[in-house]
């Protein structure tokens, strides 16, 4: 959170015209100070009205719930590699996109990240102070960067892996769109039906003093828990919600989740596929641009989402920091597909390391593409079962008590 009085300001910049806004700071002589590093004259600074003082914090809480675009931050990241490249001072570099950036949030963090730097710290530092917009392997692929003295060449891959990321969350997203309505419409059908048609059944049938059939009864009974415990449904819901999140900030919690959702039909094996295409990539990337190995291992130890493969991956690094191949313990993990060990095997001992990684990723991202392009396909029988299973149940529900009476008065 910000600290410091809030000031209202004008000031004049280069080219004469007139700037107005706010700034915190612990006094006017600060204000003024920061004025001037931004390249603008001030002309009068004094403390904030109230109505502005309220608004810039409504603004700033609100701010706590927005995330930065990735196409903000894919834009950002070729913009800085560019200007990098192009030789002009890393300061100027981050000061200049701060003031072009569309995004209030990613403009204000770029602003603290200058203000860092300019007080001497690293840029990867920087950066890591702001973790809800930049992931942990943009921090660590700007440490290597910095480290290496190519932080042009990191930038531009990391921009590519972005827009990889990007690629396939919006792939996913539209492969799903189906099933999602599908499942929200079985939702309201539901609500709908308890709501306004099952009680009108229910009266009739408790009105009857018929013997009522077994799936009658379990219909009479999620009718009466929706009316009348209600609200221990909303509680269940939000329990579930609750101690999922919690289940998944411990470390054998989130080891048991990410080796359930492996084990899931269908998506388990797109999981799989994408972080293999994801590991490959950013091992070939890196490794193009002159990284070390068991830097590599550090990195994509730091970015692979399941902590299974993390694990794996872990074990390997290790190996190979005691000067084993990476074929080899790979192959003994039993983790990876057998046609990725044989084209590391082949990259190792051609010397070709990276240009097999690549492959690799191809192949994956390929097989991943194929997969999600097929998703709805896939899924359809599973919805179809679903849906059928519920429509038969409610069937069964309503029509066989008037079978019943039928045969009664017969």
């Amino acid at each position: 959170m910000a600290v410091g009085t809030l000031f209202s300001f004008r000031a004049h910049d280069g080219e004469g015209r007139e700037r107005q806004g706010v700034h915190r700071g612990a006094s006017p002589l600060t204000v003024r100070d920061w004025l001037v590093a931004q390249g603008l004259f001030p002309l009068a600074i004094e403390p904030a009205p109230a109505w502005q003082v309220l608004t810039v914090g409504l603004n700033d809480y609100l701010a706590r719930f927005q995330r930065v675009r990735a196409e903000d931050l894919i834009i950002f990241t070729r913009q800085l590699a560019t200007l990098v490249n192009a030789g002009l001072p890393l300061l100027s570099c981050l000061k200049g996109l701060a003031v072009d950036c569309e995004s209030r949030i990613l403009a204000a963090a770029l602003n603290d990240i200058a203000a860092h730097v300019e007080g001497g710290g690293e840029l990867s530092q920087a950066f890591a102070r702001h973790p809800k917009i930049f992931s942990p392997m943009f921090i660590n692929m700007l440490r290597v960067g910095e480290a290496s003295g190519k932080l042009d060449v990191i930038l531009h891959r990391l921009a590519d892996l972005q827009e990889y990321e990007r690629e396939t969350r919006e792939q996913i997203k539209t492969a799903t769109r189906y099933p999602k309505l599908a499942g929200l419409s079985v939702v309201i059908a539901i609500v709908i039906l308890m709501t306004f048609v099952v009680p009108r059944f229910v009266a009739l049938f408790a009105r009857s003093g018929a013997v009522l059939p077994l799936p009658t009864r379990m219909l009479i009974g999620l009718n009466t828990v929706f009316h009348h415990y209600w609200y221990l449904l909303l509680a269940g819901v939000i329990a579930a919600v609750l101690f999922y999140r919690w289940l998944y900030r411990r470390e054998s919690g989130r080891l048991l989740i990410d080796r359930l959702k492996l084990r899931l039909p269908i998506f388990g094996k797109l999981f799989m596929k994408i972080n293999f295409g994801r590991f490959a990539r950013i091992f070939s990337l890196l490794m193009e641009s002159g990284i070390p190995v068991l830097t590599i291992f550090d990195i994509v130890v730091g970015v692979i989402d399941n902590t299974i493969m993390r694990q794996e991956l872990g074990i390997i690094r290790n190996q190979v920091e005691k000067g084993k191949d990476i074929a080899t313990p790979m192959r003994n993990s039993g983790f990876f597909p057998a046609l990725m060990v044989q084209l590391v095997a082949v990259g190792e001992r051609s010397g070709s390391l990276d240009g097999m990684m690549a492959k690799v990723a191809d192949y994956f991202e390929l097989e991943s593409r194929y997969t999600i392009k097929n998703l709805t396909t896939l899924i359809e029988p599973l919805l179809l079962l679903v849906l059928g299973g519920f429509v038969l149940f409610l069937a069964l529900a309503i029509f066989l008590p008037w079978w019943n009476m039928m045969n009664v008065f017969r």
